[in-house]
């Protein structure tokens, strides 16, 4: 039986990431999203806003939301990507089974691994924003 091409490319993205072959993933904050997030948003709501990232990986947009006092929901295929995300974010994360994989969780972040697809309401309940960088394109 063939496979889907969902399938195939959540196999070509767990592979992407164990052999380090992440040419995709930028080593600074996006500077669009330093100049131009404030502007798109507006001044931030009083309590608690959140941001969601679909497959967030390790990028450095997440510790910006955090400086900026966003609580961060991701979702990311790969737990290799999000180990080192939490290391570079010098958080050690309570890791926890969610129904569709595990959920890595800090101070104001909780990040899902696995299919984003697989996400329900009650996950993404108190998301205010969300912020894909090249999720979508990703998947194309």
């Amino acid at each position: 039986m063939a496979t889907s091409s969902h399938e195939d490319f959540n196999q070509q993205w767990h592979q992407r990431w164990q052999k380090n072959e992440i040419g995709f993933h930028v080593k600074d904050v996006q500077p669009w999203l330093v100049e131009h997030w404030p502007l798109l948003v507006g001044p931030a709501p009083a309590q608690n806003p959140c941001v969601f990232v679909p497959l967030c990986g390790k990028t450095l947009d997440i510790e910006y939301f955090l400086k900026q006092g966003y609580v961060v929901v991701g979702c990311e295929l790969s737990e290799v990507a999000i180990k080192q995300l939490f290391d570079q974010l010098a958080i050690t994360p309570d890791v926890s089974p969610w129904e569709n994989g595990l959920c890595y969780q800090g101070e104001n972040i909780r990040v899902y691994v696995g299919d984003f697809f697989n996400l329900n309401q009650a996950d993404l309940m108190d998301v205010n924003y969300i912020y894909d960088r090249a999720a979508l394109i990703a998947l194309l």
